[in-house]
């Protein structure tokens, strides 16, 4: 991994205002080495070089932690190939948990080796539809980027909001457009101004 990779990943570290564990950026770096190497063969993801992942995916993952990193319990909804539950889970403390829902089985299969190479102990995986999941209280927040269009997250998600979790959703200006939902985000937080991420934070509504 070049030094311009990890000072990306670092520099963007010392941008938060939460503390995070002192592996964090190994792990990550880690993480993309695994991703870039599955990608060969599974195609996690449409992105193939070590630099274009940490830039477009891990670097807006990261900037997400400061929003969601005081809940104890995260769930990542389309998880796909990790992104962005496996990089908040390196970034989050032991008495945290992250749970990545993907009912694809080879993403799934990746994200179980992912947090056992990197010893992520907080890290779950979930291989279900997240239709067939039943709303839990317990879940503070769901994050979610790419899952499906802002209108149909706010649908699934629903009925969580519903017992209190709230939703982050990572769009771009784009497809915030698209959106024919009257409901307004809570809060919204800028990702990545160069790409253009923004994370819309939902709470509880009847939209």
């Amino acid at each position: 991994m070049s030094d311009s990779v990890r000072g990306m990943v670092q520099n963007t570290l010392d941008q938060l205002n939460v503390a995070t564990p002192p592996s964090a950026v190994d792990n990550i770096l880690k993480y993309v080495q695994l991703m870039c190497s599955w990608n060969r063969v599974y195609n996690l993801t449409a992105i193939k070089k070590e630099q274009e992942v940490v830039r477009s995916l891990v670097v807006p993952s990261i900037r997400m932690f400061e929003v969601v990193s005081r809940f104890s319990t995260i769930m990542d909804l389309g998880s796909g190939g990790g992104i962005p539950g496996v990089v908040l889970a390196a970034l989050a403390q032991d008495d945290q948990t992250v749970t990545c829902v993907e009912k694809v089985g080879k993403k799934a299969a990746f994200i179980k080796v992912a947090a056992a190479e990197l010893g992520l102990k907080n890290l779950n995986v979930s291989q279900v539809n997240f239709l067939d999941l039943e709303p839990r209280g317990d879940v503070g927040v769901i994050v979610s980027r790419g899952s499906a269009p802002l209108d149909t997250q706010l649908q699934w998600t629903q009925a969580w909001r519903q017992h209190g979790t709230l939703l982050l959703s990572v769009q771009t200006q784009e497809s915030q457009q698209q959106s024919s939902s009257k409901v307004q985000p809570s809060e919204t937080v800028c990702l990545d101004k160069t790409l253009g991420l923004w994370g819309l934070v939902y709470g509880k509504s009847l939209a």
